[in-house]
């Protein structure tokens, strides 16, 4: 009844006081226009002959409905002038000498409520105006109707819906009734360096299956052309139809996907905070005829809730990032204070070990790459841990990466990090270890286990400082210095191509040598008294010394594991001992009473796998008997053996130990 009624008197003007605004350049055709509009009972009628005048006079005047001349003075300002009456939301219709395909196509835009062809008679214009009247009445007020429940959903989704993604959802599921939408609509947001777009669209949509996202993926991040950063600047919505959309998205790919997809026309909304672009709102269709410029006032209303919305999340995912970073980096902070406060200085003065302390001096603070080599067991993290100290990153943590501990699926990831949703598996965006080490430093141990498919990327970082996270679409900038370590003879593993030689230039700019325990035996000396206090504190126990027949053995050991041999070796029997002197024996270390030649630096990879086995199992069990099989908590094994408890576990499980042979 309430749509009857508005409508009843609204058609009801068509007899009364219908203010009326004619434009039309030539005179005399205007002035034959205005006589039959006079015969039709329409006194009110305005006769203006351009563009400017017209303007002037809607501005000041209210306008009922108007009729408009395609062509002013040989320029098609009818049509701008259609956009403004739009805006003003006056119906208004076309006058025109000639039709074609093309100019149809551009009056479109402007939703006009009909076309008349000159010369008109007066009964065209009589149907024409109740039509427009009729028409624009209930046009009105249906579009007024869901104009405000569109608004209203936005603002209930505002209040309630907080993931982006499912606000978007809500939001394109609110824009297809008002518009009958055939196409996805998406958002798309600014990079921080204001030279990318990214595109954010309607998941749950039809229109958005694979075979359209893998589409979107070759063109997505959507450089920021000189088209767009037009659009971008305006104040006002922009409509292109499909050939300017293309000249706006400059990518092959993209051109293709709107061929493919049927698009002829969409409408670009800027989304400003503070009058500063953070990204557009792109509407499309398949249908030509769809958006007007009376749908601007709706949509700069609504664009300025979303751009509150898309900037709340843009906050919310950069707390998040640094939320996460600062939890990385206060549990590698953690650890730093827990090695710190175990970690030992560089015990000696052998000629090796002052060499390597220069060498630190030297290089510590610079960016310089270095490359630590060494035998296991012989402090290959402690050296890397001193340069770190050292240098002018000493205030932030010491980023590790154990590149043979990871499987290798995941050290791409651990390294690099990843978007949400690049793998199955990835619900969550990850920071790496590169990332976290930003304006610092990380340490890659075990670089010679680095998969060969992963090495040009570690080359791209040292080349390009940068990254890319897996699944992302931008590089991301970082200044970080590289240490790394191996145990490996790179040269021979580039003979065998399992390293890169390019890649092995870049790590070996700086290479430190860290010598084998038999090297420097002159060291064991001080080495052994050390341990030999740090583990009789840890445990309690005091008065304890080394035998002259234990250095004297020490000395002619030629110890396979290095110094964390000779550690396990004094932790033991420090442990099992009963004693205040310790006396160590030959039949105490891994190889037994077996010497090896001091000139040899390669020993049987079988038997020392072999025997360091033997070595920790032997420590582990040793360390159960003294603690009755307790592995957690004060006084435990793990504390004992200075181990993570979970580590320790495991290792007693790998090692065929069972914890309840030793509970009294």
């Amino acid at each position: 009844m309430e749509t009857e009624n508005l409508i009843r008197a609204n058609t009801g003007l068509i007899k009364k006081g219908l203010r009326i605004l004619l434009v039309e350049d030539e005179f005399l055709a205007g002035k034959k226009l205005k006589e039959m509009l006079h015969q039709l009972g329409y006194q009110s009628v305005q006769h203006k002959l351009d563009f400017v005048s017209a303007t002037s006079y809607i501005k000041q005047y209210e306008v009922d409905i108007a009729f408009l001349d395609i062509d002013l003075h040989g320029e098609p300002l009818g049509i701008e002038l259609g956009m403004k009456m739009g805006e003003a939301e006056i119906p208004f219709i076309f006058l025109t000498s000639y039709t074609d395909d093309s100019l149809i196509k551009k009056v479109k835009r402007c939703k006009p409520s009909g076309f008349i062809v000159k010369p008109a008679d007066i009964q065209e214009l009589k149907a024409a105006i109740e039509i427009a009247i009729y028409r624009n009445a209930y046009s009105n007020l249906s579009r007024t109707e869901k104009e405000r429940q569109f608004l209203l959903e936005i603002n209930s989704a505002i209040n309630f819906v907080k993931d982006s993604y499912l606000f978007f959802t809500k939001v394109a599921n609110s824009l297809k009734p008002l518009f009958d939408l055939d196409r996805a609509p998406h958002i798309a947001i600014l990079n921080k360096e204001n030279s990318h777009f990214h595109i954010k669209l309607d998941w749950e949509s039809d229109e958005v299956d694979d075979e359209f996202m893998e589409g979107i993926s070759k063109f997505n991040p959507i450089p920021l052309t000189k088209e767009l950063q037009e659009v971008m600047n305006r104040d006002e919505p922009t409509i292109l139809d499909v050939e300017e959309l293309k000249m706006a998205f400059i990518n092959e790919d993209a051109h293709n996907l709107l061929d493919k997809t049927g698009i002829k026309c969409c409408m670009i909304v800027p989304l400003k905070v503070n009058n500063k672009p953070i990204g557009y709102f792109n509407i499309m269709s398949g249908r030509s005829d769809v958006f007007g410029s009376g749908h601007f006032k709706l949509f700069k209303a609504a664009a300025n809730q979303i751009a509150v919305v898309v900037q709340n999340q843009l906050y919310f995912e950069e707390l998040n990032e640094l939320k996460e970073r600062a939890e990385k980096e206060n549990e590698f902070l953690v650890e730093e204070i827990n090695l710190s406060r175990a970690s030992e200085e560089f015990i000696g003065n052998s000629h090796g070990i002052n060499f390597i302390k220069d060498q630190i001096k030297q290089v510590s603070r610079t960016d310089t790459s270095v490359l630590i080599i060494g035998e296991t067991g012989t402090g290959k993290e402690l050296v890397a841990r001193s340069i770190h100290n050292s240098s002018l990153y000493a205030d932030k943590p010491l980023i590790k990466v154990n590149c043979a501990a990871l499987p290798s699926q995941l050290i791409e990831s651990e390294l690099f990090g990843h978007q949400k949703g690049s793998f199955t598996g990835a619900t969550a965006q990850r920071i790496g270890k590169f990332e976290l080490a930003n304006n610092g430093i990380i340490f890659l141990d075990e670089i010679g286990e680095l998969p060969l498919e992963l090495q040009p990327k570690l080359l791209r970082v040292i080349q390009e400082k940068e990254i890319e996270r897996i699944g992302g679409s931008e590089p991301i900038k970082l200044n970080v210095k590289i240490l790394a370590a191996t145990n490996r003879n790179l040269n021979v593993e580039v003979e065998k191509g399992n390293f890169r030689p390019d890649l092995y230039y870049r790590l070996n700019v700086f290479p430190i040598y860290v010598s084998s325990l038999r090297e420097r035996k002159e060291d064991i000396k001080d080495l052994a008294q050390f341990f030999l206090e740090k583990t009789s504190r840890k445990i309690g126990k005091s008065g304890l010394s080394l035998s002259k027949a234990s250095l004297a053995t020490m000395m002619e050991y030629n110890w396979p594991g290095n110094i964390r041999e000779l550690q396990h070796v004094i932790e033991r029997e420090v442990i099992v001992t009963n004693h205040n002197i310790i006396d160590i024996t030959p039949d105490k270390f891994s190889v037994g009473n077996n010497k090896v030649d001091s000139g040899s630096s390669v020993l049987n990879s079988q038997n020392l796998h072999r025997t360091l086995k033997e070595v920790e199992k032997e420590a582990v069990i040793a360390t159960l008997n003294f603690t009755n099989g307790k592995v957690r908590g004060k006084n435990g094994a793990a504390e004992l053996l200075d181990i993570n408890p979970s580590t320790l576990e495991s290792r007693i499980r790998k090692l065929g130990i069972n914890k309840n042979n030793f509970f009294n």
